[in-house]
C-alpha cells in the first residue's frame, strides 16, 4: 500500500514538474533558458529595509605598502591606525606593473589597530573586508584627485 502510495505521488510530482517545465519555456523558440532562471524571475526580489545612505561593502586581497602608522587624534583607550593597500589583479603581478593595480586606504581601529600597530610590517599579505569609502584631494597643481578607503 505504501509503495503505491509513493508511486502515485512520484507520477504526480513527474507529470506536475513537466506541465512546469513546458509552462517555463518559451514557445515556439528553439533556445532554452535555465528552469532555475525562469523560477527566479517569478518570485519577487526581497525587500531588504535600509536607513540612510545604502553602504558599500568589500572584500580585498594585497600586500601593506607601507608600516601600520598611529593616527594624529590615537589614545590608548581608542587605538586608530593607518596603512595603504596595494591590490593587483592577479597575484604573480608586481603592484606597479599594471593598470588594474590600485592603491586602498586602510583606516583601523579599536582592537585591530591596537594588534595591526604591533604586528604589521610592509609588504605583508592581508585579507581586508569592510566598507568602501572614497574621499577627493586637491594636488598643488588644483587637480582633483579620487582616492579609496576601507574602514574597519
Amino acid at each position: 500500500m505504501l509503495r503505491s502510495l509513493a508511486g502515485a505521488a512520484e507520477s504526480g510530482r513527474s507529470s506536475a514538474a513537466a506541465a512546469l517545465r513546458r509552462s517555463l519555456h518559451a514557445g515556439g523558440r528553439e533556445e532554452v533558458e535555465s528552469v532555475a532562471y525562469r523560477m527566479s524571475m517569478l518570485r519577487p526580489p526581497p525587500v531588504v529595509p535600509r536607513r540612510g545612505l545604502p553602504r558599500n561593502s568589500c572584500s580585498l586581497i594585497g600586500r601593506l605598502d607601507g608600516p601600520v602608522r598611529p593616527c594624529g587624534g590615537s589614545s590608548d583607550e581608542r587605538p586608530m591606525a593607518y596603512t595603504f593597500l596595494s591590490v593587483s589583479s592577479s597575484p604573480s603581478s608586481p603592484p606597479s606593473s599594471s593598470p588594474s593595480n590600485f592603491r586602498v586606504t586602510l583606516n583601523l581601529q579599536g582592537e585591530l589597530a591596537h594588534v595591526s600597530l604591533k604586528h604589521l610590517k610592509q609588504n605583508d599579505l592581508v585579507y581586508v573586508s569592510g566598507l568602501l569609502n572614497s574621499y577627493h584631494k586637491v594636488d598643488p597643481s588644483g587637480e582633483k584627485h579620487t582616492f579609496y578607503k576601507v574602514c574597519q
